[in-house]
């Protein structure tokens, strides 16, 4: 999902993990799916914890939400507020006070009626800005240079992707300043189809039990869809695959520019026709046991199946600005393999991002 906008590692020390913290909320005040299917918030949450313990960079926290430069008598200030979309209702969420704890990303998560073969939808949050000064309009220019370097140093994270940037000018008594100021990743959402047969209603828990597989520690049932699959596929999109401006920026077409996940596939030509996911059938290592997998961030899953995190999977985070942690067997010589593309097979099997 396209954000909205308006206007170290130690050898001899335990690996850092990024706490991905899911809010059910949104949940919790109207349709109750997560608070009355405890294996299923389990399964999503079990997802963004493996994701969250393959990265070990550090995200610096975020305490304030206005960034001021001042220039002889004259201050320019950039107030910020996150934005995500309400995974029940759709409809936007504003946090007027954007704080966040060092090395943490919050996911608002529930469920929606979604339509056609779409198992889920996930992304990063967005921002809004507010700028005002006063002073001396002569100064102005120098005032927001000094604050673009706070809002930057502070709202960029210190690491990982950049999410996106607002750019623009801001005139002060006729003198006009340039700005680019870019944030990365605090927030998302993230919601699972509710509508399973596409008839308009939400279906009953008997019936979105018996087409969801919940149990994380079960084979997945023959003709379920694995929620924690379609979570770690959704997950991604949040923390940056497919919708951050380092993605977009690496996909060009079809062409990858990142190196680690184009050696990881032995090919560059890897970015389907959305641009946010991978050709179908794209195999890579799974890290778990080196067995050969469909990566989790094609756009495509059969029910039935449940997939884990790949090597390519983790090489895409490492190329947009993730450090990840590498607990990874020796892979198969049949590991990296371009598949064909899985048979249609009259089920709902898509899982694009929004």
């Amino acid at each position: 999902m396209k954000p909205v906008l308006t206007a170290l590692l130690c050898a001899t020390s335990p690996l850092m993990a990024l706490n991905i913290e899911l809010d059910f909320s949104h949940d919790e005040a109207a349709d109750q799916f997560f608070s009355s299917n405890p294996d299923a918030q389990s399964a999503v949450q079990k997802a963004a914890q493996d994701i969250g313990s393959m990265l070990t960079n550090s995200m610096s926290a975020i305490t304030q939400d206005t960034y001021s430069g001042t220039n002889g008598s004259t201050t320019a200030s950039f107030d910020w507020a996150w934005s995500y979309i309400n995974p029940v209702t759709g409809t936007q969420e504003i946090i007027d006070n954007p704080g966040i704890a060092e090395d943490k990303i919050v996911i608002y998560a529930g469920t929606r009626n979604l339509s056609g073969s779409t198992l889920g939808q996930g992304g990063a949050g967005g921002a809004r800005l507010l700028i005002s000064g006063s002073g001396y309009p002569s100064e102005w220019v120098g005032a927001v240079d000094t604050a673009q370097t706070a809002s930057n140093t502070a709202m960029s994270r210190g690491s990982g992707p950049t999410l996106s940037s607002i750019s623009g000018s801001a005139n002060f008594g006729g003198y006009v300043a340039n700005y680019e100021l870019d944030y990365g990743i605090a927030v998302g959402n993230l919601w699972f189809d509710a509508d399973t047969d596409n008839n308009g209603k939400r279906d009953s828990n008997t019936t979105l039990g018996n087409y969801w597989h919940y149990d994380t520690e079960t084979p997945v049932a023959t003709g379920k869809t694995d929620l924690y699959s379609v979570a770690l596929h959704e997950i991604l999109h949040v923390i940056g695959l497919g919708t951050s401006q380092t993605w977009d920026e690496l996909a060009s077409g079809s062409q990858w520019l990142g190196s680690e996940a184009a050696a990881i596939a032995g090919s560059s030509s890897i970015i389907d026709s959305s641009g946010s996911h991978v050709q179908s059938g794209l195999m890579s290592a799974r890290v778990r046991d080196g067995m050969p997998q469909e990566s989790v961030i094609s756009p495509t899953i059969t029910p039935g199946v449940r997939k884990e995190l790949t090597e390519l999977d983790l090489a895409f985070l490492t190329d947009v600005g993730y450090s990840v942690a590498n607990p990874v067997p020796e892979p198969s010589s049949a590991a990296f393999l371009l598949a064909p593309a899985l048979a249609v097979l009259g089920m709902r099997r898509r899982q694009p991002s929004d």
